[in-house]
Order: structure tokens, then sequence, then C-alpha cells
């Protein structure tokens, strides 16, 4: 069913006309400015109103649309997913989806992740259609046909994370073709050739799930979904591809609420807590900040990021203090996204502005303080200030630890009018009951170079009254910083030596443009040794953490300002304080020109780190902690140098004396040619000591002999090491394992040189030269396909799960347990089948983090979707803890050959049976098929995907004859045989389908039995047996993939025609007649039918071929075939050597008179190619004796006596 609705507005358009294609049933622009669970919020705009619901909190953004607008066309807005909350879109079952016969489904999808194992589901019909994205991510199309069969099909490729990929599905019942497409290219296909129906439902058409199935909930974002109940053509899928529609009449904004009402808090807020134990949480259905107790400072982020130009962003909230004497107060914060969120100094500033050495709020651009005691107009920034203003809502700007945060506007006048007592009336705290006081801050940037700040009160039901602004806070007075890319919001609350209870409650943030986190770096850990001298610099290793253990890296490109940005007295980063990295870890280099003592941090990033995440930091084998980040500089020590190495490698160490020179950057010698006696010791630094696997240690040759280091200073070894007069020492060092170590030095003077001491470390990295990988099956046997091609043993099945067992080894090829290393390349290439159009394939695991262990050996669990010889390599990222000083040598597998897991046979074409004569054939006469029984194989991988690779080359290994065949007839018990060793099965080329195959020149025969049976129809069923449908790798025929091959299965098929079948006879009737007279001898076909023979007027095909087939005896005649005979010979002719309308004749010559006498003539069915004429004609319960057929011609006045009973005459 489909309507048309024609309104004033065109609400789409495309890139041709779309004027006599089919129109849409259903349209979901999902451009909503929000959704809120309300009944039919999600609009159908296809006329048919066929509206839906969000259901667990999904929402609408239009941020990043698929199709920018431009000129206000575009894809507009989008529904926004996330998989943990299990939200979709819900859209009741109606008739109008009820499609069976042909259908086009589409969408735009936007995936933020995909599933480990199992699916995440794009939209879903139940047994109608269902399609997701699998653990490979590529797409997966499941339905049912009318009959129940179930089919899949998966895309060829994958679709990416974090952008938008079309998503096409085409369904026509005629042959069951089934189509898939992405970004408008067909990426699969299939063609059962059987016309079927699909199996249609009750159940509601749902975006984003498939009827709330478990872990199936999209993740990501999906937009513009339409039906059609029609199969568009290629053209008109390419059209839809770039379709776009009206998004000037959509941009309202789009609000996020949450009244508090449950707890635990939604984790869309992060929390933190800078004084006190209290953390910000849910007390009687408000959220709160502080308690009426001193000296409590927290911090509350929303986990949203709102795009700071053209935009309008409005914050609601009622707010409540009270219970305490009037202190101090919240402040809302608007901060630069990429900075990580950190509360600023507390009391007066409110947590937004600074004190002498407490910063401001870590990325602050707007602060807005709803003030009791009055002191956040006062302190927290540079500037002028109106003073202290109690009972007051003010904001200050931007700023940067220790500078700006300045005062631009506040209530009163700007504090300018009720300075002597309370500026607002009424007063901001003291309204825990009563009328509610709520606010609005409203930021609106949508004229160029402006953005203006208002803030709004209501009280009770009373209406809004501005009471600060609006104000363009980026007019030129206000030393404003840049506008950031991205705001967060954030809530401060502190109280100090006065208090107040601080909450808020029905909170909304609305803005035209804003997006979820997508993803966020857990924080950071920096590896420093904890010293360095002033005439060099000091190395530092960051590392980006994804989870609160750092157990896993966030190993994408990371860009981090690093802390501080600035060094006093001179130095700073090298490259600046703003670098970037991958693969988890980076190593950067800081020096600072005079002694004295620096704090190393990360500010900020992109990604962004989580809000109030603490940075840690590790100085040798310490643990991690925030007090671990200062690094002390001194103008003399010993500068170490050992370079990276790989395990098992020796390096050599240089220790250089060294002390601050007449330069920054220039280092004279500390001491010469002189040996001192100085403390060597290791340390672990990635593994740390509590995580490493046995004991390896360092080993130095100072004295020639290689001795093992200890791990701690108090256990440290002395070396006599002769300095040169340069001031350095040189000597071997060498560590079997990998991992990130650190080398200490110290010098401890004695007797004259009591009281100096000089002490310096490094960092070096121990690199794996190599990794090996073995790939193993089910069975733990790793089966090399050595010719790389279809002829080896076979490793395992496509989609079946086997392990990679990934060893990291050393230089002398010993394995290095301690090797960790996040974000490993898994990969895979086709040797063979090598042809334009062979599949690469998926593999399920495409990275993974090498953790340490006993052996180094990591079981990296994979499948792989396709058949052919494959190998795998495993290559690690070029940064291995912050160094890339050295390259890992991959590992590569042996070939290996992948199967199909089974085949999903169905029969492509049933058969139909060819008769021998008209619309019959007779019983025990062989006959073939008009149209020949074909298969498909439709080999699949282990969970139904579809394989393409087995049709190709020799990797076809399919060879059956069908030698277990079997054929039977519910019509009737005769036995079917087949002759052996005539027909054969072979390939047969189909445009949709590459595994068919068909059974040709077939000869089938009903068996003849002794008694005549009467005529029926044809209901032949062909059988084969489970080994007819296995391949050479005993790959066969099944429902689904097992580890056995008890569930193989056979199949049948059945002619789809009702040829007739005749028990037959051959009749040679007896004649007579006058010898003067030519006589003709009836040749009669006969069959049995209602219990009687009955000539067969449809046979005019049995052939005799020529009278010299017939066999005649006489001992009164000579009889003769050809030539004219001379009387009394007989010459005997065949009329017509085919038989027409169930009879020919043979005629006699007349003897001549007075030439009387008899002939006999026979035919010999068997010999002649008639057999299935043959009659039991002696009684002896067998056809075999019964070959010939006889009758008898009489010329003379004696006609000889008919074949009946004798009559007796009577008196």
């Amino acid at each position: 069913m489909r309507k048309l609705f024609l309104t004033g507005m065109v609400l789409f358009w495309t890139a041709s006309s779309f004027a006599q294609d089919p129109l849409p049933v259903a349209k979901y622009h999902l451009d909503e400015s929000t959704w809120n669970g309300t009944f039919n919020e999600v609009k159908d705009v296809s006329g048919n109103n066929l509206h839906g619901t969000a259901v667990n909190g999904a929402l609408t953004a239009n941020s990043t649309p698929a199709i920018p607008s431009i000129n206000n066309l575009g894809t507009c807005g989008y529904g926004s997913f996330e998989h943990d909350n299990n939200q979709y879109v819900n859209i009741a079952d109606n008739n109008i989806l009820d499609l069976n016969e042909t259908l086009t489904v589409s969408a735009w999808i936007n995936p933020s992740s995909g599933p480990s194992s199992g699916l995440f589901s794009i939209f879903s019909k139940d047994s109608n259609f269902e399609v997701h994205i699998d653990s490979s991510r590529r797409v997966f199309w499941w339905w049912q046909e009318d009959n129940g069969t179930t089919r899949t099909l998966t895309s060829s490729v994958a679709v990416p994370l974090n952008a938008w990929s079309f998503i096409t599905i085409r369904y026509d019942f005629q042959n069951s073709r089934a189509s898939l497409f992405i970004n408008g290219v067909l990426r699969a296909s299939r063609n059962s050739g059987s016309s079927r129906r699909l199996r249609i439902n009750g159940s509601a058409f749902q975006i984003g799930q498939d009827q709330n199935f478990p872990g199936r909930a999209f993740d990501g974002s999906i937009d513009e979904v339409q039906i059609f109940d029609a199969a568009l053509t290629d053209q008109q899928i390419q059209q839809l591809y770039s379709q776009r529609h009206d998004c000037s009449i959509i941009f309202s904004p789009q609000c996020f609420t949450d009244d508090f009402s449950s707890s635990p808090l939604s984790d869309l807020w992060v929390t933190s807590t800078s004084k006190g134990s209290f953390q910000p949480q849910i007390i009687n259905n408000r959220l709160r900040f502080t308690q009426a107790v001193r000296n409590q400072a927290t911090s509350s982020t929303y986990q949203r990021l709102f795009p700071a130009a053209d935009n309008l962003v409005e914050v609601e909230f009622d707010h409540f203090a009270y219970g305490g004497n009037g202190a101090d107060g919240i402040a809302i914060v608007l901060s630069d996204a990429l900075i990580t969120p950190r509360a600023g100094a507390f009391g007066g500033p409110l947590g937004y502005g600074f004190k002498p050495n407490e910063s401001g709020f870590a990325g602050g651009w707007l602060g807005v303080g709803i003030d009791e005691y009055g002191n956040f107009s006062r302190e927290g920034g540079q500037g002028s200030t109106p003073g202290r203003r109690r009972q007051s809502v003010a904001i200050r700007g931007s700023g940067v630890d220790e500078t700006g945060y300045r005062y631009l506007a506040g209530a009163c006048n700007n504090g300018q009018t009720n300075t002597n007592g309370n500026c607002l009336s009424p007063r901001v705290d003291n309204n825990s009951s009563g009328p509610v006081h709520r606010y609005r801050i409203v930021v609106d940037s949508r004229s160029a170079n402006q953005s203006q700040v208002e803030i709004l009160r209501k009280i009770g039901s009373g209406s809004w009254q501005s009471i600060v602004g609006p104000v363009n806070v980026l007019a030129s007075q206000f030393n404003q910083a840049a506008v950031p890319a991205d705001f967060l919001l954030s809530v401060t609350g502190s109280t100090g030596s006065v208090t107040n209870i601080h909450e808020i409650d029905n909170f909304e943030v609305c803005a035209l443009r804003s997006r979820p986190i997508d993803e966020q770096i857990d924080h950071f850990r920096i590896t420093h040794t904890g010293q360095g001298v002033t005439c060099n610099r000091s190395e530092v290793t960051i590392q980006a953490c994804k989870n609160a253990t750092c157990s896993e890296l966030f190993t994408d490109t990371v860009t981090v300002s690093l802390d501080p940005s600035t060094v006093s007295g001179g130095g700073g980063w090298e490259g600046g304080n703003s670098q970037s990295f991958t693969g988890g870890s980076g190593t950067f280099y800081i020096r600072k020109y005079q002694p004295g003592t620096i704090t190393l941090d990360v500010m900020g990033s992109n990604p962004p780190a989580r809000p109030f995440s603490t940075n840690l930091c590790q100085i040798g084998s310490g643990g991690w902690s925030a007090s671990n980040c200062d690094l002390v500089f001194s103008d003399s020590g010993f500068e170490i140098d050992v370079p990276d190495k790989y395990a098992a490698e020796a390096v050599e160490v240089t220790i250089s004396a060294v002390k601050q020179g007449d330069s920054n950057t220039k280092c004279d010698v500390g001491f010469g040619n002189v040996t001192k006696s100085v403390a060597l010791w290791s340390q672990y630094l990635n593994p740390t000591a509590v995580d490493i696997i046995g004991d390896p240690k360092v080993s130095v040759d100072p004295t020639g002999t290689y001795i093992e280091l200890n791990t701690s200073e108090s256990g440290a070894g002395n070396f006599n090491l002769a300095f040169d007069s340069n001031g350095q020492t040189k000597f071997n060092l060498n560590y079997d394992d990998a991992g990130q170590m650190q080398l200490n030095a110290k010098f401890t003077g004695t007797v004259d040189e009591a009281g100096l001491e000089l002490s310096g470390a490094s960092n070096f990295v121990s690199f794996p030269a190599s990794l090996a990988v073995v790939a193993k099956n089910s069975d733990g046997v790793e089966e090399e396909c050595t010719s790389i091609d279809a002829f080896c043993d076979w490793f395992t099945k496509a989609g079946a799960s086997f392990n990679l067992e990934v060893t990291a080894l050393g230089q002398t090829n010993q394995p290095t347990p301690n090797y960790t290393h996040s974000g490993i390349v898994v990969a895979h290439e086709l040797a063979s089948p090598d042809t334009a159009t062979s599949q690469e394939g998926t593999i399920s695991t495409v990275s993974y983090d090498h953790s340490a262990v006993a052996g180094s050996i990591n079981i990296v669990s994979q499948s792989l979707s396709e058949v052919g010889v494959f190998d795998f390599t495993i290559t690690p990222p070029a940064v291995f803890n912050g160094s890339s000083a050295k390259t890992i040598t991959p590992a590569k597998s042996v070939y290996l050959r992948f199967i199909p897991a089974y085949f999903a046979a169905s029969v492509f074409q049933s058969p139909t049976l060819q008769a021998t004569c008209n619309s019959f054939s007779y019983i025990g006469q062989p006959f073939d098929y008009l149209l020949a029984p074909r298969l498909a194989l439709n080999p699949k991988a282990a969970n139904g995907a579809d394989v393409t690779n087995y049709q190709f080359g020799d990797f076809w290994r399919y060879d059956s004859s069908w030698p277990t065949r079997t054929y039977s007839d519910t019509n009737t018990t005769e036995s079917i045989n087949f002759e052996q060793g005539v027909a054969s099965v072979g390939r047969f080329t189909d445009p949709n389908n590459a595994t068919v195959v068909q059974l040709s020149n077939e000869q089938i025969t009903y068996t003849k039995g002794v008694s005549p049976i009467n005529s029926f129809s044809a209901n032949l069923q062909l059988t084969l047996g489970a080994s007819d449908i296995t391949d050479q790798d005993n790959v066969c025929y099944k429902t689904a993939d097992s580890n056995s091959t008890n569930d193989c299965l056979g199949i049948s098929f059945n002619s789809d025609n009702a040829m007739q079948l005749y028990w037959g006879r051959l009749l040679l009737n007896d004649t007579y007649g006058s010898e003067l007279s030519a006589l003709r001898q009836r040749l009669e076909l006969q069959y049995y039918n209602s219990n009687q023979f009955v000539t067969n007027t449809a046979d005019s095909c049995t052939n005799f071929d020529s009278v010299t087939n017939f066999d005649f005896s006489s001992s009164d005649y000579t009889v003769v075939t050809s030539g004219s005979p001379t009387q009394p010979e007989v010459n005997a002719s065949l009329t017509s050597a085919t038989a027409s309308n169930g009879e020919s004749w043979l005629e006699y010559s007349a003897p001549g008179s007075g030439n009387t006498g008899t002939i006999t003539s026979s035919f010999n069915m068997q010999l002649r190619g008639v057999p299935w004429l043959r009659e039991d004609a002696d009684n002896d319960g067998s056809l075999d004796d019964d070959n010939s057929v006889s009758g008898q011609v009489q010329f003379g006045t004696y006609r000889g006596s008919d074949r009946v009973i004798w009559w007796s005459e009577q008196d």
C-alpha cells in the first residue's frame, strides 16, 4: 500500500527527479530537535504516519551530519544511540510494513564502536528483515522466507568507525534475489532461484535494535531511514545515496535534561572532590555539591561537547543554597574541551578563579558564579573588580593558571548598585522551601566575533528577569582568549569557614549543536628519572591510558599540551609544549637552564582526557603517584647515555661527569683522568617491579666480566670507573628481556671530597628483535600449506575460531616474557586463489595488546571469513615505550588453507521430466530431463555468511557424480533405476550464483513389472545422499556449522510436471482373406488403463524402422521384403516406420489363385530396441523370455479360428 500526500512545503530534494520513482512507505529523517520518550515523537514524513518513539533515552544531534548542509540542503539531524543504555526507536507494526515480495530499506550509519562478538543492530523487522554489523564490522542481513528457510547475506567489506556509511538492502522474490549495497556499491548478493516470498510478522520495526534482543543495541548515529515496497534499481539506490533535504526548518535547540529522580548519578556526569570527603551525589532528588560543612570543594562535568562558535547554548536549573550561615556558592563553567577539567581555587573564586599558588579552572573560558558571600566579584582573577558583592551573580572570563579570569559583568549594574547590602532580592540563598529560584544562562555565538552572555532568573511562577547582560564577552576590553572549538560544561561548589548546602534540580541544557564524547583517555602516565642537569635535556615518556589501571593504552594519534608551558629561568620542551604521538606512548625532552624543580603534567589533550582525571608519575621503579611528578635539575651530575637496544644485545654505555658550562647548553667536565668508585643499579620502569615476570637483570662489564646489577640503590654495587680527560667512562650493558629500564649512577665523595655528590640516571628501552607467530586450529595443530594451492592439507574452516600464538623474541631468539605493547596490528593476506575478483575476506581480530606472561606467548583468538590460502602478519607499532629507535621485525605465519564450514545446499532448479512421446513414457522406457535438476551448494563460513573464493579454479573442490542418488515415486511401488556411467554432474554457469551444479544426460527407467498396472502421473523424487553433497575436503550440506559429520544431510528434488507412465505392449494382430487379394496386418500399441488394455492413440512415436526388422515364417510361401514377387511369392511391406495414433500396418501381396496358406510374422522387441513393450505372454512370471511378439496371416477361404472360446451349439 502506498500513499502520496502533498503539502505546501518541499521537504526532500535530490540530485535528480524522483517523479517516476517509487515513494517510500516510511521515511524517518530523525531531525526532531529532541526526543524524550513521548509517543509518536519520531516522525514518519512519508505521509503514512508510521511514527515512532525513542526508547531508553535515545537522542538526536546535528553537529556532524552524513551530508553537510549546502544552501540549507543536507541530511541535517540524526539519531544518536548508546549501546550500553540499549537505546533505539520503536515503530509499531502496521500492515503497510508487511512487505513479502519486494522491498528496499536504506539508512546512513556512523558506528562509534562495533561488537567484539555477536551483532549490533541497524534496523529490524524480525523475521521479515534484520540488518546488523558483526564483530568484523561487516553488514550482516538475516531474513526468513515464507517456508521458514533462513537466509543470510554478509557484505564483502567492513564499515569504518566514526564515519558515515550508506547501507541499502534490496529484495525481489522473483528468483529470491537479495542485494546489499554500501555507499551505493553492491557488496553482496544471492539468488536462490526458488522465487520465495519473505515471511511477514506482527513485530515492530526498530531502528538501532533487534526486537530488544540483549546486547544488540547499536552504538553510534543513524539517519535517513527509508522503507520502499519496491526493489529499487541500482541507479535509484545511487540517487538515495546523494539525497538531501531542507535543513532550515529543523534547527531548534536540542535539549538534554536530568531531574535527578533516582540514584546513582547518571554517567553523563563526572564528579570530583578537591577538598573534604563529600562527593557530589543525588540526595532527596537533587544534585548536591556541598554539605553545610566547612572547607568542602567539589566539581561535576557534563559529558557532552558544545561547539563554541556559531551556536546557541542555554543552561537552566533550579538552585538551592540553605542550611548554613551563607557561603560560598556554585559556579557554572564553560571550558575548553581540549583541556582536562580541573577545578580552580575555592572559597571566593568558587572553584573557577585563582588564588596565589592555586591555579584557576583548567581551560576555563567563562565562569558564572552564584555567590552568597560575595567574594566571587572581588577575588579570583586579574583586573579591576567592583569588590565584594553579597548575594550576587557575576561572570568571569578566560584564564590560565594564575593569569586572566577577569571580572566581566555582574548583577546590580555590574556591582555598582546595592553596594552596602545584598545585591539581589530575594537573596540567592535561604531558598530550600518556598518559591523556587530558577536560573537561565544563555551563550549566543551565532553572530560573527560575538558571544553574547545573559543570565536570567525566575522566582516561583514569576516571569524571567534579566539580571546580567546581555554582554558580548568577546569585546576587546575583556581580553578574552580565542574561542575554543568545543566547550565542556561543569559545575563547581564550595564552602569555606562559612557554609551552606548547595544543590541544583531539574537541570536542562539546550544547544543548536552538540555531540556526545566518543573517545576519552582515562588519564596520562609520565615516566622520568627525577633528576637532570642544567646543561642537558632530560627525557620524559608519556603514556595515554585507556583505563584506570593503564593495562590498555590509547594507540590512536594523541595530541597533548605539556606542562610546564614555560620554565622559570629558561628552557622548556624541545619542539614546544604541544606534541603528538601514536602507539600509546611518546618520548619527549625538556630543559631547565637553572637549578630547580619543575612539575611535569599533561594539561589537555585531543582526544580529551576524562574530566578531573589525575595524571600519575613514576620516578625510576617507584610507584605511580601524582606526587612523583617533580623533576629536579642540578648544575652538576652524571650524564648517562644508554642507547635503546634489542633484548640480549650488548650496547655501550657512556657516563659523563659534567657541570654547567658557560652557556645554557654547554656541559663542562666535572672530573677527568681519574678513577672513581660509582654505585650502579637498575630499575624496572615498564613493566614495574611489582608486575615483572621472573627476575631479569641488567648486567654491565666495567671490569671486563658481566655483572648483574641490583634493582635498588640500597643494594647497588660500587664499580671503579676510569674517567678520561673528557670526563667520560664507557662500558657495555646488556639486558635479555624487553621493556623500559633505568640505569642509575651515584658518586658519594669521601675524605677530601666529603659532601660531594654526583648522580644521574638514564632510561632506555629494550626491544624484542622480532615477533613469531604460530597458528593453531581447534585441534591444536598448524597445517602448513606448502604448495600454496587448493591441494594442500586444510587448516580450518572459514569463520571458525583458531588461535594465533605470538611470541616476542630477543636478538638470540630467546623469549622476552616482559614484553608489553598495545595496538599490535594483525593482518592477513590472500595468496591463492589469485583472481581479479578473489575476496580477501575479513578477520575477527585486527589488533591486540601484548601482555607480559611467562614464555611471552600471547594467544590471539582469530577467525577468517573466506576460503583460500592465507598468511598472517603481526606488526607492532613503530613506537615502543615512547621510542622508535629499533624496529621489531613483524611475525609472519606459514601459509594456511581455509575451507568452507559447510554447504547450505538448496534446490536451485527443480527438474522437469522429458516425456519420450508427447506427454507420456512407457514403464520400462528410459527418459531424460527436459530441465535438469540443479543444486546450489552455497558454501558458508561457520557463522553462516557466504564465502566467495570457493568458486575459483581448483578451490572448487566439489567433484561428486552423485553416486548414491536414488529415485522414488509416491504414485507407484515400481522401482526406479538410472543407467550407470551415462549421466554427469558438472558446474552450471548462472549469473546470480556461481556454486550451481547440474545433472546432465540422465537416463531414468521405471522398472516394468510382470503384471500390468494402470497408468499414472509421475511424481518423481530424486534424492541425494549426504555423501553426494560432500566435497574432497569433507565439506558437506548442513543447516549450521558443527564439528561432526553425523549431521551431514542429503537433499531431494521433486519433479514439477506430471508426465504419464503407461504399462504398454505391442500386438501383431491376426488377419485373413482371399488369396486373390492383398492383406494388411495391424501393429497395435496398447497400454493398460482402467484395468484393461486400450489402444494408445497418443503413441505416434514408436519406431519400427524397417520391415526388415520383422521376421516372417511360412511353409506355404516364400516371403520377400523387396523387389517384385513372383506368385506364389508374397511381398511384405511396412506402411509406416513410425506408429500413428497407436498403430501401423504390415501389408502382404496376394499369392494368387489357389495358393492358399499361412504366414507367421514376429517382432523381437528386445533386439529391436523397444523392450518396454514386452509382456509375460507365456505366463511364467518373467519378461526375460518374452522378447518377441507374433501374429498370423492366412490366405484362402478358411479363415482359421478366432481367438474366442469355442461355442457348442445345442438343440
